[in-house]
């Protein structure tokens, strides 16, 4: 589990910052837009997501990058990607992480909202994880 890891390499009285969307794994309509902004940018290549079909190419066909080079990917391959990729997703609402975090040793020190419009429910919360 990635917290296991993260406490094994934090300190004690170290901090960790959470970016992340209040939101529930559950077929929620703000679960819905939150795929569908994944799939946006998935398709249009952007940041995190621009080459997750690439990865997926090369891995099934055991290419390098040299022996693939700028290959463009089929929509029907894209579209398996997305629909995998969406369904892997695991939101989280604020208050799951809280309990899960103190569950491990961590403690809320602040938590920041996004003024005006904020569809995506994003916030951040910093957690400083106590003495081992």
């Amino acid at each position: 589990m990635i917290l296991a890891e993260i406490i094994r390499i934090l300190r004690p009285g170290g901090y960790l910052i959470l970016r992340e969307h209040d939101c529930k794994k559950a077929l929620s309509l703000k679960a819905k837009y939150l795929n569908f902004v994944h799939a946006f940018m998935m398709i249009a290549g952007v940041g995190e997501f621009s080459n997750v079909s690439i990865h997926h190419i090369r891995k099934t066909q055991g290419k390098s990058d040299e022996e693939f080079g700028c290959a463009t990917v089929n929509w029907e391959q894209q579209k398996s990607d997305i629909i995998k990729y969406t369904n892997s997703i695991q939101y989280r609402t604020r208050d799951e992480w809280q309990h899960e975090l103190e569950q491990v040793g961590f403690r809320l020190r602040a938590e920041l909202d996004y003024d005006g419009n904020n569809p995506q429910a994003l916030f951040y919360a910093v957690y400083q994880l106590n003495a081992k």
